[in-house]
């Protein structure tokens, strides 16, 4: 879910400069989509591929190419469907944001505290990556195992990166740009202090 938020706020900060309501519509779900499909690859347990093999959770799927990749095919899926809509032919922005999207995936994977790391550069490179700090829980894998231990790891996502969407939320949406503007600087501000607050915890934590 928090995948799907932060892309979307990444597209709806775009709204603006879209020329058409339908592509600015077609390119917020495109987004959420494409944010989302690299966990498909937990398919992998079932056809019995190692976690930390190359087309294992979190490798292939997860890596910047991987991002291109499914980028490029989402924008060229919202140019055929698209097509013959005045105004709404998808170009380097809607391209570019699809690729970012799709990117923020594994970039928010590494922010979590477990697993065997995110495969960022394969197939150029098998290691598995983490930023410095790793300030989320990691998500149980499957429903029974979110539904018994994923809400405390939901309320996290929830503090940490859904302000993100909201800023995005405001800067695409409707009333006077300084409204907007103090909006979204307001909500940063509150996310930067729980991120230094999460940080000195698990600091904290660290150093008992």
């Amino acid at each position: 879910m928090t995948h799907a938020a932060v892309a979307w706020g990444l597209a709806r900060a775009a709204r603006p400069r879209s020329p058409a309501p339908a592509l600015a519509a077609a390119r917020e779900r495109a987004c959420v989509v494409v944010a989302m499909l690299p966990d498909l690859d937990v398919l992998a347990f079932t056809l019995g591929i190692p976690y930390a093999h190359p087309l294992g959770h979190r490798g292939a799927s997860h890596s910047l190419l991987g991002a291109v990749v499914l980028g490029l095919g989402a924008w060229l899926l919202l140019r055929r469907l698209l097509r013959g809509v005045e105004g709404a032919r998808p170009g380097g922005l809607d391209l570019a944001l699809l690729v970012v999207a799709a990117a923020s995936h594994g970039l928010l994977d590494m922010l979590t505290d477990g697993g065997e790391g995110v495969g960022l550069l394969v197939p150029f490179s098998d290691t598995r990556h983490f930023w410095p700090r790793q300030p989320i829980p990691v998500s149980p894998i499957g429903l029974v195992g979110f539904l018994a231990h994923g809400l405390p790891v939901l309320a996290w996502e929830v503090l940490l990166l859904w302000p993100a969407a909201a800023v995005g939320a405001l800067l695409g949406g409707a009333g006077p740009w300084r409204t907007r503007a103090w909006g979204a600087a307001a909500l940063a501000l509150a996310a930067a202090g729980a991120w230094a607050w999460r940080l000195h915890l698990i600091a904290w934590d660290h150093g008992r």
